[in-house]
Order: structure tokens, then sequence, then C-alpha cells
């Protein structure tokens, strides 16, 4: 038997985007299907992401974040996860 609503994950690649990454979770958040999971793959940012990601990921019980050392490349961070 299929499962009327299955879990859907969304996977943010986030690197050096404390501008902006607020914001993307947020509309995520926002969506109406249910059940979500945020996966926020940080790969080694500098600025305020890293921090912002914590709080998010404090803030909402479906976000999960993961640190990805920064000598791995982006590539490494975005499919790791799927």
């Amino acid at each position: 038997m299929v499962e009327s609503n299955p879990l859907i994950s969304v996977i943010i690649p986030v690197y050096n985007v404390a501008k902006y990454v607020r914001c993307c979770i947020e509309s995520v958040e926002r969506q109406t299907y249910q059940p979500l999971e945020v996966i926020l793959v940080d790969d080694g940012s500098t600025d305020d992401s890293v921090k912002i990601c914590d709080e998010l990921e404090n803030e909402f019980d479906n976000i999960t974040k993961e640190n990805v050392p920064s000598s791995f490349n982006c590539v490494y961070a975005r499919y790791t996860w799927l």
C-alpha cells in the first residue's frame, strides 16, 4: 500500500549565503505539503551562514544541518544526501 503523504526531503546546499538562507528556509517552511524534512548541507561557509543554519535547526523540528569539511568540494556536499 502506498503512503498517502510520503516524506519529501528538501536538500539545500549552503555556502556563504547568510544574506539569503533565512528567507530560503522560511519559504520552504511555508509550504503546505506535509511531511517535509529540510537538510541544510553547509560546504565550509566562512560567513554567518553556519550560525543562521544552527538557529534554524533549533527553531524548526524538521530541519537537520550537515557540515561538510571545507576540503571537500561542492559536488560532494550536494550529492552525498541524494
